[in-house]
């Protein structure tokens, strides 16, 4: 490209690539004099506007002074770069941590040689594979150093991750698959536990047995443990003499493998033993009741000292977890992790040195949520706008520059209208979960951030009120009258032919007293007509009020892609 700087043709034909800098496409696609072509060579995964955003940033390296300064400001407070120191800095520390628990579990002398060897990078995989599937470290290096010894061994750190891998795997497959009835006990109750099934297991014998057994003797019986079918219960004992006696009908005389003899014996001595029990002394019998129990109850015992001892055992297999801090990561765990910290292991060092730079991300990161706040790209429509409530807003500029800084860390170029491309949202744990907190904010600004109403609806609002203070009958007043009307009515139409007689007389006298009654049932009846119409008329309005803002909100909630 440098050597057509100068030159002039009729076509340029531009091959730009991911190296090219800014400088050299300037020169290679502005040597045609009536046409020039740009082919963007591609490499696996790349996408032209990524290879092109890159080619604009990389600039010349003869920079100036102040360029110079500007470019690396810039460069320093970048979010990402930041990121990345972050994140190599725990990476340090957590191999510094490696090699403090390889000391302290081996010793130094046996642990330096370990350390220098170039195979020590193995080990250090295997350990950090270990304690993201929750294998206890200490335990892990120990039993793969004690295997064998290694007076021929070229490399001690060799033999002993290929030691560990093994290792590894088994308890990978072995805390996955167990079943752990008792994982939830505390670890001082878990032993007490222990200690209770130890008792009863080792008390569950003898005492029963052995004063059943002097019983026995005293009555000249022979005890139950000198009895063929002296340790069945007595439930057991009928069970087993009907299975017999139903084999023994099912004989066939002429069958070859008639067992006709053995079953007749067999059941002679079982119906023995049956009428022995119905006869003997009651405290005879219930001493040999306990001493048969005293089977079920040392196997029971023996059941949950088997289970409390696999517990214990796989606790020693297990890291138990560190408690973590009560706050959020409002950074984003995947960004700048923080479960290490809670290791008491890692290094005191290496942590106040983490603990002092977090802050310094911290702050970028509220600048950038700030900037977008003030200035939203086009992808943010879909977070929808800043809510009013300063906690959500607080949220709402985290929650930007958190996607931001995920968009910037996968290229994600700024012409990607959507929030998280769909790809990323299908193959990364961290987009969906970030899209699941956008959509969950939306909704929330949506419902906080609406439109007020406009002041002639308010104005309407108000008189439609007035007016109905104004004509409004208490349906119960009204009600009243008419009853009271209509009673006297009523009570007109009852009275006698004679009573009618002497009323035509006085007829009209009470004719201006009917009118009159009848004009105020029908002024009654006239109001609460028109208190009902006004009623109904606000509830109109009210409901044509809530259309007309729902149509000004838009949808009640986003649609990410």
């Amino acid at each position: 490209m440098h050597s057509a700087q100068g030159a002039t043709v009729d076509t340029a034909h531009a091959l730009l690539t991911k190296s090219t800098d800014r400088a050299g496409a300037y020169v290679a696609t502005s040597r045609g004099k009536y046409d020039n072509r740009i082919y963007v060579g591609l490499a696996g995964g790349d996408r032209a506007d990524t290879v092109l955003n890159g080619i604009a940033e990389r600039t010349d390296l003869n920079l100036t002074a102040h360029e110079t300064v500007t470019r690396e400001f810039e460069q320093a407070r970048d979010i990402n770069s930041l990121g990345m120191i972050y994140r190599d800095l725990v990476d340090q520390a957590q191999s510094a941590k490696y090699e403090q628990i390889l000391r302290t579990t081996l010793s130094t002398p046996i642990a330096q040689p370990i350390l220098e060897d170039p195979a020590w990078g193995a080990v250090s995989r295997h350990l950090e594979r270990a304690e993201e599937a929750g294998v206890k470290l200490e335990t892990l290096i120990e039993d793969a150093y004690s295997q064998h010894d290694f007076t021929e061994a070229d490399s001690i750190a060799a033999i002993l991750a290929w030691r560990m891998d093994t290792l590894l795997e088994n308890r990978e497959a072995t805390l996955t698959t167990a079943e752990r009835p008792l994982r939830e006990v505390n670890q001082d109750h878990l032993l007490a536990l222990k200690e209770r099934a130890l008792d009863r297991s080792e008390a569950a014998g003898s005492s029963s047995r052995k004063s059943a057994v002097e019983l026995a003797e005293a009555e000249k019986i022979s005890p139950l443990t000198r009895r063929l079918y002296g340790h069945l219960g007595d439930e057991e004992l009928a069970a087993r003499i009907k299975h017999t006696d139903n084999e023994l009908i099912r004989q066939i005389p002429s069958d070859v493998d008639n067992n006709e003899a053995y079953l007749s014996w067999s059941l002679g001595k079982l119906r023995h033993e049956q009428q022995l029990r119905q006869d003997m002394p009651e405290p005879l019998a219930q001493a040999e009741i306990r001493g048969r129990e005293h089977r079920t109850l040392a196997g029971t015992s023996g059941t949950v000292l088997r289970r409390i001892s696999t517990e214990l055992k796989l606790r020693e297999l297990e890291q138990t977890p560190f408690e973590q801090p009560r706050e959020p990561n409002r950074l984003g765990e995947w960004f700048t992790p923080r479960t290490q910290l809670a290791d008491p292991r890692l290094p005191a060092a290496w942590k106040e040195q983490i603990e002092a730079y977090r802050p310094v991300v911290d702050a970028e990161h509220q600048r950038l949520g700030a900037e977008l706040a003030q200035n939203p790209p086009a992808w943010l429509e879909d977070l929808g706008p800043v809510p009013g409530r300063a906690d959500r807003a607080e949220e709402w500029r985290r929650l930007a520059a958190e996607i931001a800084t995920y968009r910037r860390t996968y290229n994600i170029p700024n012409s990607e209208p959507t929030l998280l491309p769909t790809q990323h949202l299908k193959d990364n744990p961290v987009a969906q979960h970030l899209r699941n907190r956008a959509a969950e904010l939306h909704k929330h600004s949506e419902l906080t951030t609406r439109k007020p109403m406009p002041d002639d609806a308010k104005e309407q609002l108000t008189q439609q009120k007035a007016d109905e203070a104004g004509t409004a009958v208490h349906q119960s007043d009204a009600a009243a009258k008419i009853a009271a009307l209509r009673q006297r009515a009523q009570t007109r139409n009852e009275t006698t032919p004679q009573e009618k007689e002497n009323a035509m007389s006085t007829s009209e006298n009470h004719a201006g007293q009917e009118r009159s009654g009848a004009a105020e049932t029908n002024e009654l009846l006239a109001r609460l007509r028109k208190t009902q119409e006004a009623q109904q008329q606000a509830a109109d309005q009210q409901r044509k009020l809530k259309d007309d803002e729902a149509q000004r909100r838009g949808p009640s909630g986003p649609t990410l892609r």
